[in-house]
């Protein structure tokens, strides 16, 4: 069987390129990859929506698979949930602090790896690792949005005479309601 990967920076691209939705089709994908590979009767696109349950059980099979083909390094399916999850609710942060949730693709880079890395050594499957002309126009338009989601920022900000990421503290609460006059 031929399967494509996915490069680290190839899936960092397509997460940021589309806002973060290609997290969710690389979860589908590995569900439906698992589900072929081990004969399992498991629906990956509900397991994919569900992804707050049965992201931990898909780290885990992902790791148990590398290491049964000698991946020396593992990593914990439990902290890198809770990191990514994380990360996603950074998007209820105030303006423009939401766009850190965009670096959830972190916490899936080892597993990715790991992945590959097992693929690659089973002799089960023929692996390559092309970049196809429908991820290079996700890649493309994805950067076109977030350009002018830039500009519209910016454009944004000049109207209302403040900075991008203005932060308000006021003076007393940094010094502790003195006057900073050397009272």
């Amino acid at each position: 069987m031929k399967i494509n990967l996915t490069k680290p920076i190839i899936f960092m691209l397509l997460h940021i390129a589309t806002f973060g939705l290609y997290s969710t089709w690389w979860i589908y994908k590995n569900w439906r990859f698992f589900n072929e590979k081990d004969n399992l009767t498991i629906n990956p696109a509900l397991k994919t929506l569900l992804s707050i349950f049965y992201l931990i059980p898909l780290l885990t099979r992902i790791k148990k698979y590398s290491k049964a083909k000698n991946k020396a390094k593992t990593f914990s399916p439990f902290l890198l949930y809770l990191g990514f999850f994380a990360t996603l609710f950074l998007i209820y942060l105030p303006d423009y602090y939401w766009m850190l949730s965009i670096f959830s693709f972190t916490f899936l880079i080892h597993p990715l790896n790991s992945l590959n890395f097992a693929i690659k050594n089973d002799k089960n499957y023929n692996t390559e690792e092309k970049l196809n002309p429908g991820k290079i126009l996700i890649i493309i338009i994805g950067f076109v949005l977030w350009v002018v989601l830039f500009f519209s920022i910016i454009t944004e900000s000049r109207q209302s005479n403040q900075t991008i990421f203005e932060i308000k503290i006021p003076a007393n609460e940094i010094l502790g309601n003195k006057l900073f006059l050397g009272q």
